[in-house]
């Protein structure tokens, strides 16, 4: 008798916790899923159609998978961004900062002491 009265008792903190836990975390609702349908095409749509600013690429969200975040939109992502910065070296001619940054990398920023004899 006695382990069946500690058997309900158990039972019974354990439905008032849970209950307890449920209105205070939420009750269990699911998030929209945005690994197929219309949601993950729009949300791949939005992340390539925004402007590529340093403000947007250091705010993006990629959506979760089982394993990280989903590889095509990342991947998506990256060759926009590589290819606008293609594009803005391109048009930044051989007088910018950089391109005499890219000319001499090891010299660049002083990493190795030129050789003058």
């Amino acid at each position: 008798m006695y382990w069946l009265l500690s058997l309900a008792g158990a039972l019974l903190v354990g439905c008032v916790l849970a209950l307890l836990l449920a209105q205070v975390f939420g009750r269990g609702e699911r998030l929209p899923d945005v690994s197929s349908g219309p949601q993950r095409a729009a949300h791949l749509a939005s992340i390539m159609k925004s402007p590529i600013t340093a403000d947007r690429i250091s705010g993006i969200r990629f959506s979760v998978a089982l394993r990280g975040y989903r590889m095509a939109e990342v991947d998506a992502y990256l060759r926009r961004v590589s290819a606008r910065l293609a594009e803005l070296e391109a048009t930044a001619g051989p007088n910018s900062p950089n391109a005499a940054a890219d000319a001499e990398p090891n010299n660049a920023r002083g990493l190795v002491p030129e050789n003058k004899e």
